[in-house]
């Protein structure tokens, strides 16, 4: 039997539930042309700056940014769940720090940054100029021309991912590491990182600083350290993969890649190509017997030094595993390495990608957990029996014919 005060306590929680307030996601809008009028939750009376509407937002909450220039006078922080995006990507957005501050502070797992230019921002401790974040997601982004003489000229990162984005000529002067980005911990994926520089005295990765983190699938090229690791500069046992780390320099020793620190990072996948060191490794240097370099799949050619130009350090502190190098970097044969020429498109030209007939050509080892990830053009990392040897694999259009890229 159904009592009445049995029907009495449920149309009681019934009516609770249908009259409980319904919580949802605020769009806060910034124009330049706004009222700036709070909450700025439409386009009339959007903020102005950028950080206004940031700091007014809660979880979920999105901050519209539309064209323009935006002159910040204060860092945007974003320090929940907040989604700070443009509405047309990063080449219609803005924001200049005027080298008073840095752009962005994230420091929560949930924040999302997107489609933004981030520029000339400035901070002289804790680094991260451009960018500073302990976790949250950073994509489609442009970080330019950024200065941090702490480090991490362009980005400072110790958790989160940074994605899609170009980082460049961003700088770490004096004894400052990492002029592109300083990572300890976090992920950079599909990233261009060009032209940036550490050090004019004691600074160290031009390009990125590794203590920590991974790297994959990006370019890192046109670096310059002071003085070493002009490409990577590398102090943990990290992974980079289906990397490209080209044209980069240094003043001393590590054109390309540079490892100190005991550790023992992995190269897997990667192509380390037309580097310069004036003195050592203008390919790969590494410090000591105590250090294991572990690369697999690689390419390592074309590279200039004084003294052991694609490779320099302690013998037997680096382990190549089908690899394409000059003797005495490899030993043909041995490890399925090979030391014939990689035969890339056009290397004058930056352009390392492979052609047809090269001995890297379906002569890797394949990799347990990385087959089913993209080579460096987003393409399938094993494309008949075996992996291609270096960041790119060959791509056949049909049968019989071949696609390159010039």
């Amino acid at each position: 039997m159904f009592h009445h005060h049995s029907l009495s306590r449920a149309v009681a929680g019934l009516v609770f539930v249908l009259t409980a307030p319904l919580l949802s996601a605020t769009t806060r809008y910034v124009w330049s042309g706004g009222n700036q009028t709070p909450p700025y939750t439409n386009w009339a009376m959007a903020a102005r700056l950028p950080h206004l509407a940031a700091n007014l937002s809660q979880d979920d909450d999105t901050v519209l940014i539309t064209n323009g220039t935006y002159l910040i006078t204060s860092s945007v922080n974003v320090t929940n769940a907040v989604t700070v995006r443009s509405v047309n990507g990063r080449d219609t957005v803005t924001l200049n720090a005027n080298a008073g501050r840095r752009v962005v502070y994230m420091t929560h797992a949930g924040g999302i940054v997107d489609g933004l230019t981030m520029t000339n921002g400035y901070n002289g401790g804790g680094g991260g100029a451009g960018v500073y974040m302990t976790g949250g997601l950073v994509r489609n982004s442009r970080i330019l021309k950024n200065n941090s003489p702490s480090g991490g000229g362009g980005i400072r990162m110790t958790g989160g991912v940074v994605s899609n984005c170009v980082v460049q000529a961003d700088r770490a002067p004096n004894t400052g590491d990492g002029g592109g980005i300083y990572v300890s911990g976090g992920s950079v994926v599909n990233c261009e990182i060009q032209a940036n520089t550490s050090g004019t005295n004691a600074g160290f990765g031009g390009g990125v600083y590794m203590s920590g983190g991974a790297l994959a699938n990006c370019t890192v090229g046109e670096n310059t350290a002071s003085p070493r690791g002009g490409g990577l500069y590398i102090t943990a046992s990290v992974t980079v993969r289906n990397t490209l780390v080209h044209n980069n320099t240094t003043d001393a020793d590590g054109g390309g890649v540079a490892v100190y620190n005991n550790s023992k990072p992995l190269l897997v996948g990667c192509t380390i190509a037309s580097n310069h060191a004036v003195s050592l490794g203008g390919g790969i240097w590494y410090d000591q017997a105590s250090t294991r370099v572990g690369v697999t799949n690689s390419i390592i050619w074309y590279n200039t030094a004084a003294t052991g130009p694609d490779a320099y350090g302690a013998a037997g502190a680096m382990v190549a595993g089908w690899c394409c190098a000059p003797a005495p970097v490899v030993t043909h044969g041995v490890n399925g390495n090979t030391t014939n020429t990689p035969r890339f498109v056009n290397p004058s030209m930056k352009n390392f990608r492979l052609m047809e007939g090269s001995p890297c050509v379906n002569t890797g080892t394949n990799i347990q957990g990385l087959l089913d990830q993209a080579d460096l053009d987003g393409g399938p990392r094993v494309r008949f029996a075996r992996t291609d040897i270096g960041a790119y694999e060959l791509w056949y259009a049909s049968k019989g014919s071949i696609f390159c890229l010039l």
